[in-house]
């Protein structure tokens, strides 16, 4: 009887604490189906800030070129970038775009601006990454060195991203949301006032 009674009480506790850890996760999906649509909705703001409001819209000819494009099916399909690019419509990816012909300084100046940026919590819902076009392992190695722990450097030795974008010019930033590119920037050394203009939008929208 004495076992029959401490198998009873054991079953009331296992009981308890599987209701508990049934209302735990249910409270967890809750407050994340909140948080994706709050999210959501931050990234029609920033959209709509981003369509309405382009200053560089006269003398950015080359960005305006690359904003607007969607990636192709092509390199979604591609396993090289399959498991980087992501069609959901919640998603924000930025990405720095390389080869090995481009301008140490501005890329570095660029980089500094980012990191600061990444460092923030408004970031975080952020995708991160870079490719960087080039047949020369040593150049791979020695951009992996510089910028591998703010934008994680993905190789691409045939170009095949680059020629399905039509990208002429590097470095290039790339902002997508559900793999559409809705802002686009060259670099340029002493000039940080369209990348410092770009993630105030972020923050403003983001918060």
């Amino acid at each position: 009887m004495r076992l029959i009674e401490i198998n009873r009480k054991l079953t009331i506790i296992f009981i308890i604490l599987l209701i508990g850890l049934i209302i735990d996760l249910l409270r967890k999906a809750d407050l994340n189906a909140k948080q994706d649509a709050l999210f959501k909705t931050k990234i029609a703001t920033l959209n709509k800030d981003l369509l309405e409001f382009k200053p560089w819209v006269t003398s950015r000819k080359y960005e305006n070129f690359i904003e607007g494009k969607k990636i192709p099916p092509s390199i979604l399909k591609n396993p090289v970038y399959k498991n980087y690019f992501s069609e959901n419509p919640n998603t924000l990816s930025i990405i720095l775009v390389g080869t090995s012909v481009d301008c140490g300084s501005c890329t570095e100046e660029e980089i500094k601006i980012w990191n600061n940026f990444f460092s923030q919590e408004t970031s975080h819902n952020i995708k991160k990454f870079s490719i960087y076009h080039s047949n020369s392992k040593e150049n791979l190695k020695n951009f992996k060195k510089k910028y591998q722990n703010v934008f994680p450097v993905l190789g691409d030795t045939s170009f095949s991203f680059m020629r399905a974008l039509e990208i002429q010019r590097t470095p290039v930033i790339l902002f997508l949301n559900n793999n559409k590119i809705i802002y686009a920037h060259i670099p340029i050394s002493g000039d940080k006032e369209k990348t410092e203009d770009f993630i105030r939008k972020i923050k403003r929208s983001l918060l």
